[in-house]
Formats: structure tokens, C-alpha cells, sequence
């Protein structure tokens, strides 16, 4: 079977997919519905326009391929997003699912009605349009409960009718990476189809060690951002994830990690992205091109580790595409 990866400009073959940023954001209005109830409060031909500004300097850096994790409760815009692509040389892979913010309602449904939503943004496409998604998303915080296993079992339920692959958010300082694991391979999911994200928050090998070595790729995907600016909570420094990967690709794990930031181009949530620039300067999508490659190389990590981890693993990664 042939696969083909729904972009927000058309679908490509996973060749096409370059050099590949695998967990950020484009434009994200916040959770609560608060834009889309008083559309006056965004401007909204600006933030496509600094948006598409940003895209142009990631194109120029040499990054191809990127792909965008907002869902509806981090407050997904996918048409305005869909006007980024639409300008820019970036191919942008939507996602559907959920994050951290699920309304306690969606506990009246069971996994087959999630997961039908979830099959109809990845085989008709989002909010009526008919922009498809190629990623599904999932989000645990410390722990596991009802309503989070209900998701993650509605995912578990979508990735095998489609095949589309499932990236998560995960909370790597109480390892619940491991959980989402145990639950997805529990609902029959190949783990080699997933990626657990937010990795790089934790410099604890072992467990990292142990995500790889059950299939999974992990994500040190928040490169630039040290710190929680809602919280001021510290987390890893740039060097010190840099430390991680160079540990991890000389026990030959290089084929199971991608890089990415988790920054966006536009955030109208608590923390206003000016008051983003200033607390936290390399928290933005050119940060691996700029600092971190040249820092890996430093760190005695190969160039042909480098392009495994952001070219080779995204297409192997989406590649696998194929119901089961």
C-alpha cells in the first residue's frame, strides 16, 4: 500500500518530507473558546501575516517539513493555518486529537464515538473543511485516569482503522511516557508507530533507554524552552539536552529520537508571545538550525546522526502509515 501523507497544501510521499520539525505550533488562540466566540479580540490578518513571516525564515534555515500539534483545546485555527501553508515553501502536517484540556463531557462518549471524530479530521478533514490531518494526538499529565484512558484508547482505536500515527504530549519528570506506552500497547498498538513527546524534560537515560527499547521514537522536542512562562517552573537547559542526545546516539539510539522546539508563531493565551520573546529569547523554530545542530556537533554527535533524527526517522515515522 502506498502511503501518503496529508499536508495542508496536498498530499505528499514520505520522501518529500526533508528535513522535518516534529511537534510545534503555528497560530494557537488559547482553550476556552474565547476567540471564536468574540472574534474582535484577535487580529487575525496579522498573526497570519507574522506567521507566514516566521514560516519564510524557517524555509530559509533548510527546514522543509513541520508538523502542527495544535487540537481544538489549545485552539486550533486550521483554516488560518491552512493560509500559512498556502504561502509558504513549509509542508504542515495538522493533527487531530486531544491535549491536557479535554472537557470533562467528552467522558459521555465512548472510545468508538471519540474515535470516529478522530477518523473523520484524518479521512474527511477539520471543522467541515476539508483539510485532513495526518498525526493524532494524546496528552497525560502525571497519571493516567479514566477520562485520559478513555482518549488514549479512542486514539489507540483511530491510528489502527487509519493508520495515521499517534504523537503525545507527555510529562517525561513522572514518566508518563511509560504509561501511555503500557495503555496504547494494551489497545493493540505497534509502539514503533509512536512518538512520545516531551522527552527532553528529562535527563534520566534510563528511562528514555526504556521508551526506545519498547519500539517508540522519543521527541527532545522543546529545545528553547527552559522554563514553564506561566509557572517559572525550570526545566532542562539547551545544554543539557544536548548532553542527552549525545549520550543517547552513542549508545546507537540514534534512530529512535526527532527534534523539534513545541514553539509557535502566535499564542493568545495567558502569556502574551512578546512577553515568550523576551523571558525566553531561543524559544522559536530556529533555534536547532542555529544553535542546537552546531552544539550536537560539538558534543561529538554525527552529521549522519543529525539527518537520521530529522530526516530519515519522520519519514520512516509516517511511512508506517498503513491500517492493521
Amino acid at each position: 500500500m502506498t502511503v501518503r501523507i496529508p499536508t495542508l497544501t496536498g498530499d505528499i510521499d514520505p520522501s518529500e518530507l526533508g528535513r522535518t520539525l516534529m511537534h510545534e505550533h503555528v497560530i494557537m488562540l488559547g482553550s476556552g473558546g474565547v476567540i471564536r466566540e468574540w472574534p474582535a479580540l484577535f487580529d487575525r490578518d496579522a498573526a497570519i501575516a507574522t506567521s507566514i513571516e516566521r514560516m519564510a525564515q524557517l524555509a530559509a534555515s533548510g527546514v522543509d517539513s513541520l508538523v502542527e500539534m495544535t487540537t481544538f483545546d489549545l485552539g486550533r485555527d486550521i483554516e488560518a493555518t491552512a493560509e500559512v501553508a498556502r504561502a509558504s515553501s513549509v509542508n504542515i502536517i495538522a493533527c487531530t486529537g486531544v491535549w491536557l484540556a479535554a472537557p470533562p463531557m467528552m467522558k459521555r462518549y465512548s472510545a468508538s464515538q471519540i474515535a470516529d471524530a478522530f477518523v473523520g479530521d484524518i479521512v474527511d478533514g477539520i471543522s467541515g473543511t476539508d483539510l485532513r490531518a495526518g498525526i493524532i494526538k494524546v496528552a497525560t499529565d502525571e497519571t493516567v485516569d479514566d477520562l485520559n484512558r478513555l482518549l488514549l484508547s479512542a486514539a489507540a482505536e483511530a491510528h489502527r482503522r487509519t493508520g495515521t500515527p499517534i504523537g503525545t504530549h507527555s510529562n517525561a519528570p513522572a514518566g508518563s511516557g511509560a504509561r501511555q506506552q503500557d495503555v496504547l500497547e494494551e489497545f493493540g498498538v505497534d509502539l514503533s508507530r509512536v512518538l512520545i513527546g516531551h522527552c527532553s524534560d528529562t535527563s534520566d537515560l534510563d528511562y528514555l533507554r526504556g521508551l526506545m527499547q519498547r519500539g517508540s521514537y522519543i521527541g527532545i522536542d522543546r529545545f528553547g524552552l527552559d522554563r514553564i512562562p506561566s509557572t517559572g517552573e525550570d526545566l532542562l537547559s539547551t545544554a543539557e539536552r544536548v548532553a542527552v542526545i549525545a549520550d543517547l546516539c552513542r549508545d546507537g539510539f540514534a534512530n529512535r529520537i526527532v527534534l523539534s522546539h513545541d514553539a509557535n508563531c502566535v499564542h493568545m493565551g495567558i502569556v502574551h508571545r512578546d512577553a515568550v520573546d523576551e523571558a525566553l529569547p531561543n524559544w522559536h523554530h530556529l533555534h536547532i538550525q542555529e544553535e542546537v545542530l552546531p552544539a550536537l556537533l560539538d558534543a561529538g554527535v554525527t552529521q549522519a546522526d543529525i539527518d537520521t533524527m530529522l530526516v530519515d526517522n519522520p519519514r520512516t515515522f509516517f511511512a508506517q502509515a498503513t491500517p492493521y
